[in-house]
């Protein structure tokens, strides 16, 4: 649309919906250097690092809720008379 509020006609003719385009493939190769870039492979390990720490404190904060559940709610078994 253009500043007065009108529709441009060459562009709307020309253009077309994200849906009916093909999908693209795009491959990647890789280039291997002498001498390795170091800081790009130590901000790779500090950044998996980090992932990794994350996953395990979301790990270990489902298994602690979990633990609480267990110990808050009853057990059926021990509901019943024997």
């Amino acid at each position: 649309m253009s500043k007065t509020g009108r529709e441009n006609h060459r562009r709307s003719a020309n253009r077309q919906s994200r849906s009916s385009r093909p999908e693209r493939r795009i491959s990647v190769r890789s280039i291997r250097r002498e001498p390795y870039d170091i800081r790009k492979l130590g901000r790779a390990a500090i950044t998996r690092a980090l992932a990794e720490t994350e996953a395990e404190k979301i790990a270990e904060a489902n298994e602690a809720s979990n633990t609480v559940e267990n110990i808050t709610e009853p057990r059926e078994e021990d509901s019943h008379d024997h």
